[in-house]
């Protein structure tokens, strides 16, 4: 059954009961439309299809939010891998450049070597 809230004459002091209306009595702003009481009520009519739109519309924020936080999650985890695949490649590229600089310092040590042995040979020849 529609159910509304008396108001009194003035908007601003709503009245806490509620009136049920019967079978027998006709209204059609007590059926739930937007037109004046023939009854003598003076009730809101609830407003079906409002409620339907404001429900449909909430849904549709709350699935829009729903859509922004797994966007915003997944670009969180896209940057989080981007620097871990950058700290990596840093990483590797620091490796490589201690690994040629050892092998070049090996180099002229063997060089250094091999002059001293050569040196040393020509001292004993002499």
């Amino acid at each position: 059954t529609p159910e509304g809230k008396n108001i009194g004459y003035n908007d601003n002091e709503k009245a806490s009961t509620t009136t049920v209306i019967t079978k027998d009595s006709y209204c059609e702003a007590c059926m739930g439309r937007m037109v004046i009481h023939r009854c003598g009520l003076r009730m809101i009519p609830e407003d079906l299809e409002g409620i339907a739109r404001a429900k449909e519309e909430a849904e549709e924020k709350e699935a829009e939010e729903k859509r922004l936080a797994r966007i915003e999650k997944r670009r969180a985890s896209d940057t989080k891998r981007r620097d871990a695949k950058r700290k990596k490649r840093q990483e590797d590229q620091e490796r490589q450049k201690e690994r040629a600089e050892e092998k070049r310092l090996q180099k002229q040590r063997e060089k250094e070597e091999e002059e001293e042995r050569k040196l040393k040979k020509r001292l004993e020849e002499a």
